[in-house]
């Protein structure tokens, strides 16, 4: 792949160079933690000493060691590297893979999750058929491997895998307002539409002009979720090679559920984050992943929606033991643009307001103030 790097992308690749050994610290995004794992196993690989820590305040307590910052900001210019996301540039993860590939080459399953990461910022324009960033060159080398394909479907988690009820119910990128988490209007609508006695039994994915049953979905759809800002969002999907990652019994699966399941796991504990920065590792994990991913699935989908409108005033979320950390609660208003502008999304843990580093630094607070007012893991109590 390699091809052109833009002045961060070269800053990246000589910081790189001029330093053989140095910690990585990433942001709790999904798009960070990917980059991270890509960046770290493939230095490792080449015999550099990369270590990752989630904890904010070392580049407070140790402005003068070299640091790569993955969505965070520096508080060291000659020592510290900021990665940022960004539409028009692409991912954290897409661009990691730019750099490296240019260096060394990088291997087909980090660059499968580098389109991961954007597809997760929502990056993908399916009505022009292109990411805006440097994504595209990475997913014209993987469609034309065979490892992923483009497909007028909707991005319904698990469509494909489980069955259409409850990918409605769980889908939370985007969240749909009278599906999600509402496992009693979502088998309404697919008996209704598909006139079946057993609505579990639609597995359905794929909509194409001619479709007069898909048609028939996206006006139930439409008239159920209210929010044509939403609807624009739930049109388009990859498929990925099933063959890379052991998923029993599928040939295929949506690109949507992996991002959707990386994305609920990472929160699901206080140190899940570190798990997800070793994925790029084994491509194996996804699997596993799916797996924890499928036992709490519903639960955290009834959870955000009962308190999705309440989320969206900045109100703390109860998490009622089901997960742990906001970070999805960020991600699903962050999707549709309606974080609040000046509270950051906070969950009730021990009864107490829990934020993350990213929502600190969203509202205003100064780097090097939230670095120090934060957990090892990133989250952040906020004092009354």
């Amino acid at each position: 792949m390699g091809g052109f790097l833009s002045e961060k992308d070269r800053e990246l690749a000589a910081f790189i160079d001029a330093y053989r050994s140095f910690m990585v610290v990433p942001a709790t995004s999904l798009d960070s933690l990917l980059a991270t794992g890509i960046l770290v196993k493939t230095l490792i690989n080449h015999g550099w000493d990369a270590k990752v820590t989630l904890d904010p305040k070392v580049v407070i307590d140790y402005p003068k060691d070299p640091a790569i910052l993955i969505n965070l900001p520096g508080v060291n210019k000659q020592k510290h590297v900021t990665v940022e996301s960004s539409p028009e540039k692409g991912s954290s993860a897409a661009k990691i893979v730019s750099v490296l590939d240019s260096m060394f080459g990088v291997d087909k399953w980090s660059k499968i999750l580098a389109i991961v990461s954007g597809y997760y910022r929502n990056y993908y324009d399916f009505e022009r058929g292109e990411f805006r960033g440097v994504e595209n060159s990475i997913l014209s080398e993987l469609v034309q491997s065979k490892l992923v394909s483009e497909v007028p479907a909707l991005k319904l988690w698990g469509a494909k895998r489980k069955n259409l009820v409850s990918a409605l119910t769980r889908t939370l990128l985007p969240i749909l307002p009278g599906f999600t988490g509402m496992p009693d209007q979502a088998l309404r609508t697919v008996q209704n539409v598909f006139r079946v006695q057993d609505p579990l039994t639609i597995k359905y994915k794929e909509i194409r002009g001619d479709d007069e049953r898909g048609m028939e979905l996206l006006k139930a759809i439409a008239n159920t979720v209210k929010d044509p800002s939403i609807l624009k969002l739930i049109l388009g999907d990859f498929y990925i090679n099933a063959s890379l990652l052991e998923v029993q019994g599928q040939s295929e699966i949506e690109l949507s559920e992996v991002a959707g399941s990386l994305a609920v796991y990472r929160s699901l504990c206080r140190k899940c984050p570190y798990d997800v920065v070793l994925v790029p590792f084994s491509s194996h994990r996804i699997s596993q992943i799916i797996s924890v991913y499928d036992d709490v699935a519903d639960d955290v989908a009834e959870t955000i929606a009962a308190q999705f409108s309440s989320a969206k005033l900045g109100t703390p979320v109860s998490t009622e033991g089901v997960f742990e950390r906001p970070d999805i609660v960020v991600d699903v208003l962050s999707y549709i643009a309606s974080l609040p502008k000046d509270k950051p999304i906070t969950v009730l843990l021990d009864q107490k307001p829990y934020t993350i580093l990213s929502e600190l630094l969203r509202t205003g607070v100064k780097p090097e103030k939230a670095y120090s007012s934060c957990e090892p893991d990133q989250l952040c109590v906020l004092q009354s």
